[in-house]
């Protein structure tokens, strides 16, 4: 029996994952209509395919067509609660937060082919496995560009 992909999760999650991929509220709600109107005109989910993976080669197809179709690699603006968390406990908080927004500025600041990684790995959690075949990348590409957006994340953690 296939997967359901029409659930409120994977739609809630679709809308996060496209808003961390566009970092703007408006191109996000114009992508996510756009994925759902292919999935229609595609039939829905295959037989087999995971509902997330499918969801985000999708999804990552209609942000670069829209790139492309307006001759433009990245947006500047981004919508913070695309990435919020939790709030840390009382007496962490202040340092908490500072972290998160150091995260969140340096994955604002990552090119789009970096930033997808990520957002796949900790957003849809999905394997490296499942994230190269969603973006139909060989493996060694997918492990490359997540060791080099952990290693930017690093680095701007250990900044004082």
């Amino acid at each position: 029996m296939a997967e359901r992909i029409e659930t409120a999760s994977n739609k809630a999650w679709l809308s996060a994952f496209l808003r961390s991929l566009t970092r703007s509220e408006a191109d996000a709600e114009d992508a996510f209509q756009e994925v759902w109107l292919r999935l229609i005109k595609r039939g829905g989910l295959p037989e087999g395919a995971s509902a997330r993976a499918y969801l985000a080669q999708t999804a990552r197809s209609v942000v670069v067509d829209r790139y492309r179709r307006e001759g433009r690699e990245e947006v500047t603006e981004f919508d913070d609660e695309a990435m919020a968390s939790s709030d840390p406990a009382p007496d962490a908080r202040h340092e908490a937060e500072d972290t998160r927004a150091k995260v969140r500025a340096a994955v604002r600041a990552m090119p789009l082919k970096l930033r997808e990684i990520v957002m796949l790995r900790v957003e849809a959690e999905l394997t490296f496995a499942e994230i190269a075949e969603s973006l139909q990348l060989p493996l060694g590409t997918v492990l490359t560009r997540m060791r080099t957006a952990t290693e930017r994340l690093k680095a701007v953690l250990e900044e004082k």
